[in-house]
C-alpha cells in the first residue's frame, strides 16, 4: 500500500537535523490523520531523506518509494 504522506530532502543535514526534520514531517501528517510513519535515510546518499506516512498501518509497506531526479548542471 503506497502512503498517503511522503516527503524527501537532498539537502545535506547533521543526525540531529535530520531527526528534527523527520519529526516536523510526522507532526505535519499527524495533523493530518497518518498514524504510521516511516522514516528511511538512502543507502547509497546519505544526504536523502524519507518520509512515508499512511491513514493506518499497512500489512505490507513496500520498498522505500525515493524519488531520485537529476539536478540541473551547473554552467
Amino acid at each position: 500500500m503506497k502512503p498517503k504522506f511522503f516527503s524527501q530532502s537532498g539537502e545535506p543535514m547533521t543526525p540531529d537535523q535530520r531527526r528534527e526534520w523527520g519529526r516536523k514531517r510526522v507532526d505535519e501528517a499527524r495533523a493530518e490523520g497518518a498514524t504510521f510513519h516511516r522514516l528511511s535515510v538512502h543507502p547509497d546518499l546519505p544526504d536523502l531523506v524519507l518520509h512515508e506516512g499512511w491513514i493506518a498501518k499497512p500489512e505490507d509497506q513496500g520498498e522505500r518509494d525515493f524519488h531520485l531526479v537529476l539536478a540541473d548542471p551547473v554552467t
